[in-house]
């Protein structure tokens, strides 16, 4: 997918965030990157519904608002530059190999990142 056909959202509160559900996400990638993520997708099987000059929503979170918004502290806050880079699932199709192969490239859904994080975080 081309550069000019996704469009980066910012998200910058916990309930966009967490709206976020079981979106395909990575963390640490680099804002030029992004169409890099795309294609992985891709590559691992999915596929996206956008037809012809729709774009893709892509949604990015800074590490500075996922500890902002969930009180990430300590080992468990993230460096506040860190991009975490999400694609929602309802904008594409995938099967059982890519839910599988995903996880070799870093590549977890959402709401596992927000649950592993509040584990991490509670009694702190």
């Amino acid at each position: 997918m081309k550069k000019e056909n996704i469009i980066i959202h910012d998200c910058t509160s916990r309930n966009e965030i967490e709206n976020l559900g079981s979106a395909a996400t990575i963390e640490g990638l680099t804002l030029d990157s992004i169409p890099k993520y795309v294609e992985l997708i891709e590559k691992l099987g999915g596929k996206f519904k956008q037809k012809g000059d729709e774009k893709l929503t892509v949604y990015v979170t800074s590490g500075l608002q996922m500890n902002k918004s969930f009180r990430l502290k300590g080992s468990n806050a993230y460096p506040d530059d860190t991009h975490i880079v999400s694609i929602k699932l309802e904008d594409f199709d995938y099967d059982t190999s890519f839910c599988i192969n995903r996880l070799r490239f870093g590549i977890r859904w959402m709401d596992d990142i927000l649950d592993n994080n509040r584990w991490h975080n509670r009694g702190k």
